[in-house]
């Protein structure tokens, strides 16, 4: 996996790539096909929350459908509920916004002030008495409850532990991904904010395989930037694109740029891109399931069996809806639109190949320092595949390319799965509503399709927004 461990190391790292590619300069021959350059699509500009504000929604939202389930099992007998277990859940879902506070603290630049440590120690004194009420809250739990009961309580720390390893923050991993410069800032700062507090992202110039394999060339970089690096204002001035003598200037809404980089810096900026996407996805999966595990499963549990009467089939389809519409909210946060669209202008730039077994023609070696146009044909591992991008640099038979091209090759593709889940999951608590008899359930359903008309407002919004951006850039590109 081409991910940088350390900044310095850039080099052997894109050589490890090479060979497990079987990628040589020295013998490889490189064939100049006259592909002309892509041209990217503007990224409409849509309003996003901040890690706070999200961290808030969703935390509202868990509170919210945590009393529900309650009420759904105990009716109006809330004198009868276990005040220590809900105790111990809040504290559970407050471990989010605890996190983030701390974080923002000791990401901090100024360490030497009085309110920097001032802040250090009420949000220390903050995390103490989370521990203190979680561990006396869970103390209490299991006088009252059988221990095998109270495992179930435990459960998630072990699959956190299995998923993520030792680490207190799920969102950073210690590695350095380099992108290249035709992404926009909001990517970069995505992929920024998803690694540790005290690793950044960069950005990768178009460089020539001659600079990866020999030490004696180096990478002209542009005046205006000596480290060959483009500044986030640059990059910002023109939505992440580059061309080649420059910069383009937007004077139009219909200005774009030409975009084109090197074969091997396309197929490492999208193994950067698909390691930062299955971890996003890993955590994804993972806070959804917890939340609805915490949030509508384990009152489900600890409830009083022994005289307690209630709706299994509602409380289940309770926990259902906690984790599905958890599972878009964070999907909307941490996979929004810019960087879906990031990961299509990799996509683009990667192409895919598909098997050839027609009829037999004369093929060209596939060579990795070539972009290969649409419809070429190559052999490469004793088969012969025929390309279906218009820019075509992925490795042949590799699987994972194919799937980040599936998935990629459409901005709208994964935005269009996401609204049709959420209108399905919209229509069927309509259907559930119109036959809800009880008020328990009148007062579930209604209280929860409020997350969700926000969910599906925000998901058809991105995709209008997305969707009426390419129908403009095709004209404008009809146009010229």
């Amino acid at each position: 996996m081409p991910v940088l461990r350390k900044t310095g190391n850039n080099k052997a790292a894109l050589r490890q790539t090479f060979e497990r590619n079987g990628h040589f300069a020295s013998t490889q021959q490189v064939l100049n096909f006259a592909i002309p350059p892509l041209m990217h699509k503007p990224t409409p500009d849509i309003p996003m929350m901040n890690f706070l504000q999200f961290e808030l929604i969703l935390l509202y939202y868990l509170i919210m459908a945590m009393v529900i389930q309650y009420v759904n099992i105990y009716k109006a007998n809330l004198y009868v509920m276990d005040y220590h277990l809900l105790l111990f859940i809040t504290i559970i879902l407050l471990r989010r916004v605890g996190w983030l506070l701390l974080k923002q603290t000791l990401a901090s630049e100024v360490m030497h002030s009085l309110a920097y440590w001032s802040k250090v120690a009420m949000k220390t004194l903050l995390l103490v008495c989370m521990f203190f009420f979680c561990f006396w809250s869970f103390y209490n739990v299991m006088q009252n409850s059988a221990i095998e009961d109270v495992l179930f309580l435990c459960y998630p720390f072990g699959v956190y532990l299995w998923t993520f390893g030792f680490t207190l923050n799920p969102y950073s991993h210690s590695v350095l991904f380099k992108l290249g410069t035709h992404q926009s800032e909001h990517v970069q700062d995505l992929v920024t904010n998803n690694t540790s507090l005290f690793h950044q992202a960069v950005t990768l110039q178009s460089v020539s395989l001659n600079t990866i394999t020999s030490h004696s060339n180096r990478h002209k970089s542009k005046p205006s930037d000596t480290n060959g690096i483009l500044s986030k204002k640059d990059i910002h001035k023109n939505n992440g694109h580059t061309i080649g003598n420059g910069m383009a200037k937007e004077s139009d809404k219909c200005a774009s740029s030409k975009c084109s980089m090197s074969p091997d810096i396309v197929r490492y900026e999208a193994e950067c891109l698909r390691t930062d996407f299955n971890l996003r996805m890993k955590q994804i999966l993972f806070n959804s399931l917890v939340s609805a595990y915490y949030v509508a499963f384990i009152p489900v549990k600890f409830n009083q069996n022994g005289w307690l009467y209630y709706d299994i089939w509602w409380a289940t389809q309770h926990i259902i809806f906690v984790w599905l519409n958890t599972f878009i909210l964070l999907m909307n946060f941490l996979v929004p639109h810019h960087y879906i669209d990031g990961l299509h202008k990799c996509a683009i730039h990667l192409g895919a190949w598909k098997k050839y077994k027609g009829q037999r023609e004369t093929p060209h070696v596939w060579s990795p320092l070539t972009i290969w146009p649409q419809a070429a044909l190559v052999r490469h591992s004793k088969g012969l595949f025929r390309a279906t991008g218009r820019h075509n640099t992925a490795v042949p038979g590799d699987n994972h390319h194919a799937r980040f091209y599936y998935i990629f090759k459409s901005p709208l593709r994964l935005l269009n799965w996401l609204v049709g889940l959420q209108l399905a999951s919209v229509l069927y608590q309509f259907y559930v509503l119109t036959g809800s008899t009880y008020w328990y359930q009148c007062l579930s359903v209604l209280a929860m399709s409020v997350i969700n008309y926000f969910l599906l407002f925000r998901l058809l919004r991105e995709r209008w927004a997305v969707q009426a951006t390419m129908e403009e850039h095709a004209i404008c590109c009809n146009q010229g």
